[in-house]
This record gives C-alpha cells, sequence and structure tokens, in this order.
C-alpha cells in the first residue's frame, strides 16, 4: 500500500493538478484527521480507501486549502437524492448512504484481483445492452468507450456519479452518437432552488482516475 505522497503524486498527475498543490491540500485533510497520519518516510502510514475518497473530495470540491476540512466534512455526508437513476451500479447502497460511502465503494471496484481484473472493468463493458451492441453492428457505427464519471459540484454541495454509455440516432442519413446516463447517483443538500447560488461550478474526473488512486493502494 502506497503512502500519502504516492497517493498526491498519483491524483496530481492524473488529474492534471500542480503536485505541490496537491500535497497542501493533504496536508489540511491529514492535520485535521481525515488522511492517516503517522511516522515518516519508510515508517508512513499506509493510505486506505478511506483516505483516497478524502483526497479526491478536497481536491476536486474544496476552494481552498484552508477549506479543505470543512469540505470533506460537508461533502462525506451528503445523502442519495430521490432524484437518482440507480440501474446496476453501486448496487447494495441503500436510501441512507452517504456520497462518502459510494466513493469508497466506487475505489474498492477499482482494487485488481490476483489476475488484474476489477469490478469497475466489468461494469464499463456491460455499459451498453447487447440490443446497442446489435444496433450498433448492424448500422455500422462505432461505440463510444463507456466511461463512470463523478462531478462535483461547489458552491451549492453537489456530486453526481454516472455510469455513461452511448445512445444514437439517424440524422439525414447519417447515425450520429453521444453519450447517455445509463445510471446515475446524485448526492445533494437539502434545499429550494430559490435558496442556491446562481453560479455552480464543477470539477468532473472518471474511473482512470478511481482506478489510478486504487493501484497505489495496492502497490
Amino acid at each position: 500500500m502506497g503512502v500519502v505522497s504516492d497517493l498526491v503524486k498519483a491524483v496530481a498527475q492524473i488529474e492534471g493538478l500542480d503536485e505541490v498543490s496537491v500535497g497542501v491540500y493533504a496536508r489540511h485533510a491529514r492535520e485535521a484527521g481525515f488522511i492517516t497520519h503517522q511516522g515518516r518516510g519508510r515508517h508512513a502510514a499506509r493510505m486506505t480507501v478511506r483516505d483516497a475518497a478524502n483526497l479526491l473530495i478536497a481536491v476536486n470540491a474544496s476552494p481552498l486549502a484552508k477549506e479543505v476540512p470543512n469540505t470533506i466534512e460537508r461533502y462525506r455526508s451528503l445523502r442519495k437524492s430521490p432524484r437518482s437513476l440507480v440501474l446496476d451500479m453501486l448496487g447494495g447502497l441503500d436510501d441512507e448512504a452517504t456520497l462518502g460511502d459510494a466513493l469508497e465503494k466506487a475505489i474498492e471496484w477499482c482494487i485488481r484481483d490476483a489476475d488484474g481484473n476489477c469490478k469497475m472493468r466489468g461494469i464499463l463493458d456491460k455499459a451498453d445492452p447487447e440490443r446497442v451492441h446489435r444496433e450498433a453492428k448492424r448500422e455500422k457505427f462505432q461505440l463510444l468507450p463507456a466511461m463512470f464519471t463523478i462531478s462535483f459540484g461547489r458552491p451549492s454541495a453537489s456530486v453526481e456519479m454516472k455510469l455513461l454509455g452511448t445512445t444514437h440516432w439517424r440524422d439525414i442519413g447519417t447515425i450520429k452518437t453521444e453519450y447517455f446516463a445509463r445510471s446515475k447517483l446524485i448526492f445533494e443538500t437539502n434545499h429550494s432552488s430559490e435558496d442556491m447560488p446562481d453560479r455552480q461550478d464543477t470539477a468532473t474526473i472518471t474511473h482512470r482516475t478511481l482506478m489510478r488512486v486504487a493501484d497505489i493502494l495496492q502497490a
């Protein structure tokens, strides 16, 4: 299992962020008890799924490093919204599940077994039903690579997890394709739309980040 410096480097590289800045966010999370802290160098604490989930929340949802502790606490406690459309994704999460629960499970699904396989890869492989595969073959169009995305919204705290497959239609004799949410989990605060800020920024990562983080946890 990797240490915090390994996790910081991996997240910075895969998300295209400055490693020093990610390290500062990690330090604020660690000092607040959201990332395991024990020893240094070879004796540093090994990272857990919880540590990885908290770092991803910090760098993708917190506007400032000093706000990391409050951001992690607020986002981890977000509850699943009734607006969610859950078909066969993140199964086993009850109505009381939090964003923290779901994010940790998504990371766990990216941990590889002895044969190098992981549950997330199986989910992506089945993102498009067999019917869509048959239509793609018959109509001779290319399916888009399936994606699992996580979008962190702020300043109004919200997170959407989506499994994206391909939808298609015919336009003047040409087949057009685009991504379609096969399943989605929405986590948000309970307030009226009138109370929400008029501007909402979003940072989106995909299964690529989760898999890179999972590899560090297994290293």
